[in-house]
């Protein structure tokens, strides 16, 4: 296989998957890694849907993990290609349409704005990290699944009135990719917040604490601090600050031999002697003294 900067791009364009006013087709492909010697950009939007086998969708340059239930929303100006490794397949559910098919639909989608954006062709050079991050899911809940299986047949049977079906089961594709996106950000927010407030507790743990103050560093309330910390971490704010305070305590008993035991408690931010000498013998099994020998 050629080396990906020496593949051609191929513009693809709708009038290859549909004709008429129906701006929509859907279906089923197998790829291996002789499939398509070429890289990709198009007219149209695209969703891939993974059925079976993995792999890698690389987008722009940036790979992207491929697996069963992986969603991906594509830009048409997006470069794209697939990566397989050896003998490896991939079967993929890919849908094709354009915005103008669901534009009777744009009222609804109002609940999540910085996703539904996207579909703005005036908006291409905005789609940053985060913005690519909205349109990736590395796996479909169950409703997103039943919803492509269902457009998949839809359409292939062509039965009455199926046009404005499947516009429908679109706009609610739409709207469930977004609700998950949705929420993926919101986790990855909330992870990166009690990451940067980890950081915080092991750099100053041995300055007074005030929960809310540290909320207030990182422009959030002192309970979504709590909760994202929590579910990031398994313990509260509290317990990981003892953490901290207890690991300095450890390691300052044994490389500063001159200092005392209360020098140390008071130094990592304990305030309470009896109250650090229980927690540390409850970590390491004896006395702060008797760590020295």
């Amino acid at each position: 296989m050629a080396h990906p900067a020496e593949l051609p791009t191929v513009r693809l364009t709708s009038n290859r998957f549909w004709g008429g006013d129906f701006h929509f087709s859907i279906f089923t492909v197998r790829h291996t890694p002789e499939s398509h010697p070429f890289q990709y950009c198009r007219n149209f939007w695209k969703i891939i849907y993974v059925l079976s086998g993995c792999g890698a969708e690389v987008i722009d340059g940036v790979g992207y993990a491929l697996r069963p239930d992986t969603l991906f929303v594509i830009h048409p100006d997006d470069v794209t290609r697939f990566e397989l490794a050896g003998d490896s397949e991939i079967e993929i559910c890919n849908i094709l349409f354009l915005p103008e098919l669901i534009a009777f639909g744009a009222p609804f989608l109002a609940d999540y704005p910085d996703f539904m954006r996207i579909f703005d062709p005036a908006r291409k050079p905005e789609v940053g990290r985060e913005q690519r991050e909205r349109l990736y899911i590395q796996k479909a809940d169950q409703s997103i699944a039943a919803l492509v299986r269902a457009m998949l047949r839809e359409f292939n049977q062509a039965q009455a009135n199926y046009r404005s079906v499947i516009r429908l089961q679109l706009l609610e594709l739409l709207c469930r990719i977004a609700r998950q996106s949705d929420r993926k950000i919101r986790r990855s927010r909330g992870r990166a917040v009690a990451e940067q407030a980890a950081d915080f507790l092991r750099e100053h743990h041995s300055e007074p604490f005030e929960p809310a103050a540290l909320a207030a560093r990182f422009g959030v309330s002192r309970q979504y601090l709590h909760r994202v910390f929590s579910r990031t971490y398994g313990m509260s704010l509290g317990d990981a600050l003892r953490d901290c305070r207890l690991t300095a305590a450890y390691r300052q008993l044994l490389e500063h031999p001159e200092r005392t035991v209360s020098e140390v408690c008071y130094g990592c931010g304990f305030n309470d002697l009896s109250y650090f000498y229980r927690l540390f013998r409850a970590r390491y099994g004896c006395a702060p003294g008797r760590l020295r020998g």
